[in-house]
């Protein structure tokens, strides 16, 4: 009875269909809670911006893509543990407003760099890469403390 009337209330306030918020409990249950209609991608993004980084690698310390992927892949690893995150480009690409081509070289140079390790070196076609973020605190990258910008 309490669960039901606070679901209604939630989705009065939210202005959310009742039966899509069913559904999206459902497809959720014994996963990480996001806000409704979040991605893990779109959360890791938001930390990122909360606690950014700063990349200590000489041909990456001046990449704003590089870095904040980075930043983003630090935030996703965190929220995986020790499982893999995926980095799926497409949706990276339409994050920043980039070309494929360009989000997937930031990617590959971030895994030249050390920063992040390729789960499964063959590529499938149509399948997002799995990675692990690999970078070291002090090594690979640093916290950037107060540079926390807005960016849209």
């Amino acid at each position: 009875m309490l669960v039901r009337q606070v679901k209604a209330e939630i989705c009065r306030i939210r202005a959310y269909d009742p039966d899509d918020f069913e559904s999206a409990l459902v497809a959720t249950k014994g996963r990480a809670r996001l806000p409704f209609g979040w991605t893990a991608l779109d959360l890791a993004r938001f930390r990122a911006r909360q606690e950014p980084i700063r990349l200590l690698d000489g041909e990456l310390a001046n990449s704003r893509l590089a870095t904040e992927i980075a930043a983003i892949a630090l935030q996703l690893q965190r929220l995986q543990k020790e499982k893999p995150i995926l980095l799926p480009i497409d949706q990276v690409r339409e994050m920043f407003s980039q070309r494929k081509v360009v989000v997937s070289g930031a990617v590959l140079r971030l895994v030249q760099a050390g920063i992040l390790k390729v789960v499964d070196g063959k590529y499938h076609t149509g399948k997002a890469r799995e990675f692990f973020f690999s970078g070291v605190e002090h090594e690979h990258y640093e916290p950037a403390g107060d540079m926390a910008v807005e960016r849209e």
